[in-house]
């Protein structure tokens, strides 16, 4: 038995949907020839020790006073 291709199984699950959830499908297979892939580690490689030692303090201090507490009526 010859196994259906990704292709073939897509085309099935997308004809099985309404026009509105096919245009969902669409935009949604759009979108990911855009979304940006980012860079390689190496090329990030130049800027390492760019950042001083006082603005790595501060960047830490922010962080644990802002980001390190949960407030449960928040949610």
């Amino acid at each position: 038995m010859i196994e259906p291709s990704v292709k073939d199984i897509l085309y099935r699950e997308i004809a099985r949907l309404d026009e509105d959830d096919r245009r969902r499908v669409l935009e949604y297979a759009r979108s990911l020839g855009r979304t940006p892939r980012g860079v390689s580690g190496a090329s990030l490689l130049p800027l390492a020790g760019s950042v001083s030692a006082s603005d790595v303090d501060e960047i830490e201090a922010a962080i644990e006073e802002g980001c390190e507490t949960v407030n449960p009526g928040g949610w």
